[in-house]
């Protein structure tokens, strides 16, 4: 599996929240381990989950920004 085909699986179905779901927490946790043992940088991650957060349940600027937020707390300080 592409590790970008993992990303939706770390967001909430109902809420689309990144992460706050143990079982999504998990989900997140185990990408990240793919990201890096891929060599994932963390300008590539970023632009894979803002392709999906633009995509998926967001529908405000605001909502977004503030999910990427969430987002690089969770995966910045781990990759390249």
């Amino acid at each position: 599996m592409e590790w970008k085909e993992r990303i939706p699986a770390c967001f909430g179905d109902a809420d689309g929240l990144f992460a706050i779901h143990p079982l999504d927490e998990d989900r997140a946790f185990q990408l990240l381990g793919v990201l890096r043992e891929k060599e994932v940088s963390w300008a590539q991650a970023k632009m894979a989950f803002l392709d999906f957060v633009q995509h998926s349940h967001y529908d405000n600027p605001e909502q977004i920004e503030k999910e990427m937020e969430r987002i690089e707390r969770h995966m910045r300080p781990w990759l390249r």
